[in-house]
């Protein structure tokens, strides 16, 4: 498998950083995650890392399935539960992608985003988990108020809860020149989806699309900002 990826945090107009970015590979594939602690709350930062730490310690060797990949998320919202009796309040989101052979696993909960684009278009897109996103999906608000309204970082799933995290898992189909996106809502928050297509048209490896992209996305970010661009050669 041949692909080219880059990836950032960014702190924004923050005291501190809660998202938490990670890209690691093996000799079966690649696992990308984007976790964002949630709401400011002061423990966010340790929820978003010991997510990704959890994916790491449980898949660093495997060739994951998706079963193996879900079962890691509910491992870590375990892990997190156990973590706020140090750290109350800790709570994330999370979107995870593993790239295969012409394949990927994406898992979010929460409104970190997974996006993949072919030949101009968005063929997937991941749901928020979200009141904002309820009010979309109800006809009450059109999807391009979503990224605006008053309710859209009011979450109704995150780990670190104490209940078995309900996952939203695809299989998505991978071809020569797809492109994923992994990233934090500071980040899909300042860039709309048509500049993202448009960054992805004049650019051709994934460090200088994920630059053009920082580039709309950044001077507008008051909350942490992160991504994992991935374009697939």
């Amino acid at each position: 498998m041949n692909v080219s990826l880059s990836y950032y945090s960014g702190i924004g107009y923050r005291k501190n950083n809660e998202d938490a970015v990670s890209v690691m590979e093996n000799e079966h594939g690649l696992l990308a995650i984007v976790a964002d602690g949630l709401g400011g709350q002061d423990n966010g930062e340790y929820a978003s890392r010991q997510a990704v730490k959890t994916l790491h310690d449980l898949l660093c060797t495997e060739d994951v399935s998706a079963s193996a990949l879900e079962k890691a998320i509910v491992q870590a919202n375990e892990d997190i539960c156990s973590l706020q009796k140090f750290r109350p309040g800790a709570q994330t989101t999370i979107a995870a992608v593993w790239l295969g052979e012409g394949f990927a696993e994406a898992m979010h909960v929460g409104d970190t985003r997974i996006y993949q684009f072919r030949n101009d278009a968005i063929l997937y897109q991941s749901v928020d988990h979200s009141i904002a996103q309820l009010s979309v999906m109800t006809g009450d608000i059109k999807p391009d108020e979503l990224r605006f309204h008053r309710d859209r970082n009011k979450l109704f799933r995150a780990l670190g809860e104490r209940r078995k995290p309900k996952i939203a898992g695809n299989l998505l189909d991978i071809r020569k020149g797809d492109r994923l996106l992994l990233c934090s809502d500071g980040f899909w928050e300042g860039i709309l989806e048509s500049d993202m297509l448009f960054c992805a048209k004049i650019t051709e490896d994934a460090e200088s699309w994920l630059q053009r992209m920082r580039e709309v996305a950044e001077p507008v970010a008051s909350d942490n900002n992160s991504a994992v661009a991935i374009v697939i050669r």
